[in-house]
């Protein structure tokens, strides 16, 4: 009697470690699923970052080349490429003129689109006041030039 019940352990030694196996194989399992996930989530928050400073500088150029104009054009375009990126910036003008310190003012709308060949782009819209040295005697004042705060269109 005694060899038969030691018979009946050793089987059940014998399930209870593939059990027990079978339960850590599913826990690195999940680790492994989790990790993966976790690196996705990192890879992703990345690319968006990297993706919005490029969109930045396209604003901080457009931004510039308004600065720069010698003639003031109701519509500007401009394309370049940014760590990767193509930038894509439109700038139109408002068709109402301002004054700031009795000199005629233009606002833009600057509109700059970051995207790569592959996923979608990030839109950044912004207005843009530049002030000229044409004297201005009009009812439409403006206090500053320069950027006003930039939205997110689309991701």
């Amino acid at each position: 009697m005694n060899e038969n019940n030691a018979s009946h352990q050793q089987g059940f030694i014998l399930v209870m470690i593939l059990f027990f196996l079978f339960i850590m194989s599913l826990m690195a399992l999940s680790l492994l699923n989790s990790c993966y996930l976790e690196l996705r989530m990192s890879q992703n928050m990345a690319f968006a970052t990297q993706q919005f400073q490029a969109a930045e500088a396209g604003l901080r150029l457009a931004e510039h080349r308004l600065t720069e104009l010698s003639i003031f054009i109701p519509e500007i375009h401009a394309h370049f490429n940014y760590a990767g990126f193509q930038i894509n910036a439109v700038l139109k003008r408002h068709k109402t003129h301002y004054c700031i310190n009795q000199h005629l003012a233009y606002i833009y709308d600057v509109m700059v689109q970051a995207k790569q060949t592959i996923g979608g782009g990030l839109t950044l819209k912004t207005t843009y006041a530049v002030k000229t040295k044409i004297a201005c005697l009009g009812e439409l004042i403006l206090s500053k030039t320069g950027r006003s705060s930039w939205r997110e269109l689309s991701s």
